[in-house]
């Protein structure tokens, strides 16, 4: 139960057909053990083990430190030596020899022998009880995927094995390099040859007749089942990466597939059953699939830990690990197979470090249960994988235990990764969902806005209309008072002023509230259009109350206007030559140059000249209105133009601090931008740029 909650999908029910899948990953996964355990006792056997029963007991082993193991074979002991043949050039007439024997050195502990080329003979003496006179035993050799083997019998017969050697041409045909050793009383003694392009760390078995046949079963069935339990994993997370289209997935997918492409190699299978008579690309494809798998390892370890937004040192270092290990994948194909393996070992090595100090620095800063997590999954994968990368550099002897580290650590590593994975996109799901959640709460307040928004428009188109009839008749008649006797006298005169002026305030609070809602809440509807700039600027002199002719290129006026509410002022025209039409809404457009020359009657020095002027800038029609009154600090330029924003030192110029916010809105609208800044002289220039159409102006 506990499996099948495991292999859920992170989406959605679990539906009839994914439950119908699980139960097809279990099925394949254990038709391939049992297909891996039921060619192992179909394998050719021997013909004296047919009639063989096989033993309960087995002879006493050797230590796990010995060179060799000895399987059901009572009474016999072993004794081993090696020579060294740095030039690989020796022949077994050379080596047996009588005046070699001071060239042997006594091997007690395991051959372990770093990055070389030689060729190692090891002579293996072995005392044999008469109870064991001419019986067969099986010496075998571990790991398969060295290089060169060949098993010298005293019958004079030589034993080919080794991933150098074609499959088919092997006298017996074992994925596990295997010679078949005739026993006589009371002395045997055989030659081994091995050979590797690169590190040396083999371990040897001696097995009977009588027990191989069990032997080879059994370990078939383990690697049956390894290699079963990384199909379940490889296809459960194969199908998360197709329904979830994650590239973490997708980097574990590719790992899990080059990890159980070297595993099968290392054992000898892919020789065996895929390259039999091409045991050169059988090694060339165990050496890429070891640089992918280092590659991706560390591709999918960045995308675990999230190290692409922390940790910039250890994110470079590991990127370009990876790419130089995958380039380095290439070489396999080359005469440098050796020197690319053992590059590649050593970057798996470097791998395993950084990615534990990844994981230790992870939990440092997190300290959650997740963290401690993945620190230790990666301290188990660190354990089991140095001791198997320690036979391989010659660190630690070769051992049947040490041997297996690598699928031991592996399987273990992989169960508790997997369960990693799960509980990280659990745990994006959710964050997922959290975000969803807020994106609704986000629409909804949006859609509750815009409603208030709508509801607000109404409101104050309503109360525009409502009042602004009350205040036309307040204006019709204060000018009719200002008809009757007496009105002109200074007292009534002022006090006719001061009620027209309270109205115009009022109707312009009123009209820039109601231009602000519509514009903000999109009610206007900006209706682009091609704009003549001389008609522009005529609609905009005439708003004014300005008596004008109408505005020709190129053009300089000067028209007369009041400044801060007193006559004296001028309003300067400055229309650059050759100026091409703009695209916008003439309506809004208005209301930009309107509350920019207002806000500079109201605010310039009584008696000064505001200039209005247009020119072309960068393939834009720039509008400028330069006045002069008091100096503006950067801090408040700054401010000028956010809603409701009015200069403290001006409170008794009337105003709702709308206007500029309004041209910004509507500039902004129209694709351009606005500025305001301070000029030597006490001068401030408003300036807004409009994009021309494709083609337009000039540079």
């Amino acid at each position: 139960m506990h499996l099948f909650r495991l292999l859920r999908l992170p989406a959605g029910g679990a539906s009839a057909r994914r439950r119908l899948a699980r139960t097809g990953v279990l099925l394949l996964a254990c038709a391939l053990g049992a297909s891996l355990w039921a060619g192992a006792a179909g394998a050719q056997e021997p013909s004296a083990s047919s009639a063989a029963q096989v033993s309960s007991a087995s002879s006493a082993a050797s230590s796990v430190s010995s060179p060799l193991s000895l399987v059901d074979l009572p009474g016999l002991s072993a004794t081993l030596s090696v020579l060294t043949d740095p030039g690989a050039g020796l022949e077994l007439a050379d080596v047996a020899a009588p005046g070699r024997d001071a060239d042997f050195r006594p091997l007690t502990q395991g051959l372990n022998e770093s990055f070389s080329r030689a060729a190692y003979w090891l002579r293996i003496d072995l005392a044999v009880p008469p109870a064991l006179s001419g019986s067969t035993a099986y010496l075998r050799v571990m790991p398969a995927d060295l290089d060169e083997i060949a098993f010298h019998t005293p019958d004079g017969r030589v034993q080919h094995a080794g991933a150098a050697h074609p499959f088919v041409e092997r006298a017996l045909p074992y994925p596990r390099p295997t010679g078949a050793i005739e026993l006589v009383a009371p002395h045997t003694r055989v030659y081994v040859r091995l050979r590797v392009n690169g590190p040396m760390a083999p371990y040897l078995s001696l097995v009977s007749a009588a027990a191989f046949p069990q032997a080879v079963q059994q370990e078939n069935l383990l690697l049956g089942l390894f290699f079963g339990a990384m199909l379940i994993v490889l296809v459960m997370n194969l199908m998360n990466w197709l329904w979830l289209r994650s590239r973490l997935y997708r980097d574990y997918v590719v790992f899990l597939l080059m990890s159980g492409i070297v595993s099968f190699s290392a054992h000898g299978y892919a020789a065996a059953y895929f390259f039999p008579s091409a045991p050169g690309l059988a090694a060339a494809i165990e050496t890429l699939a070891l640089s992918w798998m280092t590659a991706f390892a560390v591709f999918f370890s960045l995308r675990l830990f999230r190290i692409d937004g922390r940790h910039r040192v250890l994110r470079r270092i590991l990127r370009a690990l990876a790419w130089i290990v995958l380039a380095n994948g290439a070489l396999a194909f080359t005469p440098w197979i050796g020197e690319s393996f053992f590059f590649a070992i050593h970057c798996f090595a470097l791998y395993g470090i950084l990615a534990l100090t990844g994981s230790a620095r992870n939990l440092w800063r997190e300290r959650s249960i997740g963290a401690l997590f993945l620190f230790v999954i990666y301290l188990v994968f660190i354990s089991f994988h140095a001791v198997s990368l320690g036979v391989e550099f010659g660190l630690l002897p070769a051992t049947p235990l040490t041997a297996s580290s690598w699928e031991i650590g592996t399987v273990v590593h992989l169960f508790l990764l997997h369960l990693a994975i799960v509980f990280e996109m659990r745990s994006q799901q959710r964050s997922v969902a959290a975000k969803e959640l807020q994106v609704r709460a986000a629409q909804s307040e949006a859609e509750s806005e815009k409603q208030y928004r709508a509801e607000l428009n109404r409101f104050l188109g309503m109360m525009g209309h409502e009042l602004g009839t009350p205040l036309a008749v307040i204006d019709i008649t204060v000018q009719s008072l200002e008809l009757l006797p007496g009105a002109e006298l200074p007292e009534v005169s002022d006090r006719h002023a001061r009620i027209r002026k309270a109205v115009k305030r009022l109707d312009q609070l009123i009209r820039e509230s109601l231009q602000r809602e519509r514009i903000e809440s999109n009610g206007w509807k900006v209706k682009v259009q091609t704009i003549s700039v001389p008609d522009l600027i005529d609609a905009v002199v005439a708003a004014q109350g300005l008596d004008s002719l109408p505005v020709v290129l190129p053009e300089r006026l000067r028209l007369p206007m009041r400044i801060a509410g007193q006559p004296g002022g001028a309003l300067e025209v400055e229309l650059a030559p050759d100026l091409p039409p703009c695209r916008g809404d003439v309506h809004l457009l208005q209301v930009v140059l309107d509350n920019l020359i207002e806000n500079a009657r109201k605010y310039a020095d009584p008696g000064s000249t505001v200039t209005l002027a247009v020119a072309l800038c960068r393939k834009a029609l720039r509008f400028s209105l330069t006045s002069q009154g008091e100096e503006i600090d950067d801090e408040e330029l700054m401010r000028l133009f956010e809603k409701y924003y009015r200069r403290e030192t001006r409170s008794d110029v009337a105003g709702s601090g709308l206007g500029l916010h309004l041209v910004r809105h509507i500039v902004h609208l129209h694709g351009g931008s606005v500025s305001a800044r301070s000029l030597p002289g006490r001068r401030t220039c408003f300036a807004f740029e409009l994009p021309l159409p494709q083609g337009a102006g000039n540079d």
